[in-house]
């Protein structure tokens, strides 16, 4: 599953860090979180706009547009069952992070 979050800052959520803009989380340890007391909190930031929940198995063409995460750009390359759309979509996130830091360095 995936976790888009709209707040600037990193959100701990039970030891599950949630960085700014999409992150990808177990769907098991996710649910274990919800089980174990988190779920009114994580409603809490649902309800405010601050998450959105994506039940996707596989990244889309939006989620990839919305990642800042070259890791996890990378990981999903070598996944199979990710479409070709969101493939390209993937290069195209990768050399966009690449001319955003080349821009910092100069």
């Amino acid at each position: 599953m995936f976790i888009e979050s709209n707040m600037p800052r990193t959100l701990d959520v039970g030891g599950v860090y949630i960085q700014p803009f999409i992150n990808q989380v177990d769907n098991k340890v996710w649910n274990k979180l919800m089980t174990e007391g988190y779920e009114p909190y994580v409603k809490s930031l649902v309800s405010k706009g601050e998450l959105i929940i994506h039940s996707n198995k596989k990244p889309t063409v939006e989620i990839v547009k919305k990642t800042y995460d070259m890791a996890l750009l990378k990981s999903w390359e070598s996944d199979k069952r990710v479409g070709v759309l969101a493939t390209t979509r993937i290069t195209e996130q990768k050399e966009w992070l690449e001319n955003q830091k080349m821009k910092q360095v100069k």
